[in-house]
């Protein structure tokens, strides 16, 4: 029991949602089983204190029916009603939690019902509040594409001989709706397919970026996933300029889930730019960052991610930017996850003092790390690895490839193109500390080519200057 669906569905529930979830059940118009009651009240009461792992099959049914022997098939019928009740109250409650949703349905109902006065009081609200609330923009066009169905709808239900626009309002509104998500859903296949290196089938939206191109006065966040979309399709700059003007005048008018896309995607954009033109791009990516951290829309949960702020921290330091940077490490360590916010911390504060070529301090941080992620176990390991070269201690450096390339071949949790490519960090590293000149022109040749290689460019640079230890 403690792994079926129902017992599944009590462990996604908060405090709140289970006292809902009671409250609903014992209501007569959803259910008038007694027994669905008491099964919903003891699982309830399971979940507040944590013990749903402890239910089984005979102990339930024992309470619920302590007359008569143990029946596993009619237990099997209460849970899937209770079930059934339990999926019943989700959609219900995502129902009530969008109003204009619900004021849309009820006015079908009084065009049907032809409560005119009902209607145009609800109609002039619903059309209000579609306008005034900061709702996803998919929503925003789906909605206005419903109500202006309900008034095609209502007008005819009038039987007024005479021509009217609802019609063609139903024809427009359809199209900024379909427009709408072919783009936004355009933009999240080209994005994939630049991280993923999967083909994707763009279908129409090429043929409906062609035509919204020539359109003028389009609704803003249609416009805005137009440039997103060119952006992400022919990789023409000028696209991105616009998406950031179109940001400064619409973040107000966009929910924090669309605007957080918006974000993510031109920061993607960004990173991508950084192989060809890093000069401009680290600049671009640290101002979409700065402004999406402070404004916390980068913000996942009321937290933000330490792979969102090692992001941060290695774009600054790449940019030579230290001082910035360790203001930004202090001020937005307490915002991140609990869990990482400690060795979010001093795994920045190590590889900022190696950038500053404060050695000493680099291994004071790295002793003070939990590893709470893998990445960090990674990435100090390169750290340290670095800093041994460049202060000159070279039985440790060599130690330590030993042991890194030890945990890579144990460790069975790390993806193993992530694992080839420290792999083969570790194999360059000990042919450039060979001192082999005959394979000089080589090791330079392996850097450039091989695929994949972790700190490709520090590589290259120590083989240009050619130190010996």
């Amino acid at each position: 029991m403690k792994n079926s669906k129902l017992v599944e569905l009590f462990r996604s529930l908060d405090p709140i949602e289970v006292q809902q979830l009671r409250e609903f059940v014992a209501s007569p118009y959803f259910n008038k089983n007694e027994h669905l009651v008491k099964l919903v009240n003891y699982l309830s009461e399971a979940r507040l204190e944590d013990s749903l792992y402890k239910v089984n099959k005979e102990y339930v049914f024992g309470l619920l029916f302590p007359e008569i022997p143990f029946d596993k098939k009619r237990l099997g019928y209460l849970m899937n009603y209770a079930l059934k009740l339990a999926e019943r109250y989700l959609a219900i409650r995502y129902f009530e939690e969008k109003d204009s949703f619900a004021q849309a349905y009820t006015l079908k109902e009084f065009v049907k019902r032809k409560l005119g006065k009902h209607y145009n009081f609800l109609h002039k609200k619903t059309k209000q509040d579609i306008n005034e609330k900061k709702l996803r923009p998919e929503d925003t066009f789906y909605l206005k594409l419903e109500l202006s169905r309900i008034e095609a709808d209502y007008f005819h239900s009038q039987q007024i001989r005479k021509g009217d626009n609802t019609i063609e309002h139903v024809s427009e509104s359809l199209d900024d709706y379909y427009f709408f998500l072919k783009l936004k859903y355009g933009c999240e296949m080209l994005n994939r397919q630049a991280l993923l290196t999967k083909e994707y089938d763009l279908g129409f939206v090429e043929k409906v970026r062609e035509h919204l191109t020539n359109q003028q006065n389009l609704h803003p966040f249609i416009d805005l996933y137009l440039q997103i979309f060119s952006l992400l399709y022919t990789k023409e700059e000028s696209y991105f300029e616009n998406i950031m003007s179109l940001l400064d005048i619409h973040t107000g008018r966009l929910e924090q889930h669309e605007l957080r896309d918006v974000y993510l995607y031109s920061i993607n954009f960004s990173l991508r730019k950084l192989r060809t033109n890093p000069a401009v791009y680290i600049d671009k990516a640290l101002e979409l960052y700065t402004k999406g951290i402070e404004s916390k829309v980068l913000f996942d949960k009321k937290a933000l991610s330490p792979f969102t702020f090692a992001n941060v921290v290695k774009l600054a330091l790449t940019k030579g930017k230290f001082d910035w940077i360790e203001k930004f490490i202090y001020d937005q360590n307490e915002n991140i996850i609990p869990k990482f916010r400690e060795d979010a911390l001093h795994y920045s504060l190590a590889d900022l003092h190696y950038h500053k070529k404060d050695y000493p301090q680099v291994f004071i941080h790295i002793n003070q790390l939990q590893y709470s992620d893998m990445y960090y176990q990674l990435g100090a390991r390169m750290i340290m690895m670095k800093t041994y070269y460049e202060s000159d201690e070279g039985d440790a450096l060599i130690s330590l490839i030993a042991s890194f390339l030890q945990f890579l071949r144990r460790n069975g949790q790390i993806a193993t193109n992530i694992k080839k490519s420290y792999s083969n960090f570790c194999m360059v590293m000990n042919k450039i500390l060979r001192h082999d000149e005959r394979k000089r022109e080589a090791i330079k040749e392996q850097i450039q080519n091989l695929q994949p290689l972790a700190e490709r460019g520090w590589l290259l640079n120590i083989w240009k200057e050619n130190k010996m230890i």
